[in-house]
């Protein structure tokens, strides 16, 4: 009797370990569309070098991003099934969910990531045909597609999730926060590779007008954030000292270091990046990467969150 309560434990981590990673996986789909859509806007030297790196950044997240959302699918059957690996691929049981809520989500992002892809692909077959280096106009049907890519992915948020159970208000404080997160951190890999690649003019200039946009985001997030906790857990002390009250805590609080690694980018190391001067770019660089695997660890814990915990007041 053992060894079955000993497999089936190791089951259910295994579902929820798989889940977690897919949940990941779809951030990081979502992060390339907002973050490398406005970086090919506002944040590029305009070379060849750098729109090959920015699309090839789209498609890579885009491919990801689809891959998740079948991964994340099939999970489930397999969960629902009770079957082992096997039942991961039980055909009646897929049918059930494709008609549920998970099915939804489904087709909408799938659907999503395949456009930008798609259009990814046929910018970046066009682009090497050019003399020179293209303007924005260049890029406007793709990023027209990455606008509704990403407005179909934050449309499935009225269907599943935490907020699913909540008014409409609710469900547009939820894209809000997605969409500025999306377009915030998804930006710093980019960024990273002009402060490696470009002139520490160039690379000044993008990262002083990227704090601009980055407390803009900042803003809507913290907004946002505050709603929706007030929304999804009344902010109740006993809510705080459930496992999503503390996880959420411990999100916030990376969020927090998040904050406070931007602001010495922004007030310190940014206004200090000088030409020549490769300690300084060395330091922002260093400094880049700690809010980047910050971010991740962000990520970690709101897909943690949201597959495997619930709130236990919704207001």
């Amino acid at each position: 009797m053992l060894p079955n309560i000993a497999e089936l434990i190791s089951l259910i981590s295994f579902w929820a370990a798989a889940s977690v990673l897919a949940k990941i996986a779809f951030y990081m789909g979502a992060l390339s569309l907002g973050g490398g859509g406005l970086c090919l806007i506002f944040f590029n030297d305009r070379t060849f070098r750098n729109y090959t790196v920015l699309l090839r950044y789209i498609i890579f997240g885009s491919l990801v991003g689809i891959h998740a959302e079948v991964m994340f699918f099939i999970l489930k059957v397999g969960e629902l099934a009770d079957a082992g690996l096997f039942g991961m691929f039980d055909i009646e049981y897929a049918k059930i969910l494709w008609n549920t809520p998970i099915g939804v989500v489904l087709r909408y992002r799938s659907l999503a990531f395949s456009l930008a892809l798609i259009m990814a692909l046929i910018t970046f077959s066009r682009v090497f045909r050019l003399a020179s280096p293209p303007g924005k106009v260049f890029f406007l049907p793709l990023l027209t597609i990455q606008g509704i890519a990403l407005l179909l992915i934050i449309s499935v948020f009225e269907h599943s999730g935490h907020v699913s159970v909540l008014d409409d208000l609710s469900w547009l404080a939820v894209g809000v926060h997605f969409l500025a997160f999306s377009c915030w951190i998804g930006s710093l890999f980019p960024l990273n590779w002009i402060l490696e690649n470009s002139s520490t003019v160039v690379a000044k200039n993008l990262l002083i007008r990227f704090s601009v946009a980055g407390s803009a985001a900042v803003g809507l997030m913290v907004t946002t954030g505050i709603y929706l906790t007030y929304r999804l857990t009344g902010l109740a002390t006993e809510a705080f000292f459930s496992a999503y009250g503390q996880h959420l805590i411990l999100k916030v609080a990376f969020v927090l270091f998040i904050l406070i690694v931007a602001a010495f980018n922004k007030w310190r190391f940014v206004p200090e990046l000088n030409d020549g001067d490769e300690a300084s770019r060395l330091f922002m660089r260093r400094s880049l990467r700690v809010e980047v695997f910050l971010s991740v660890i962000v990520l970690l814990i709101t897909a943690y969150l949201s597959s495997q915990l619930s709130p236990m007041f919704i207001i």
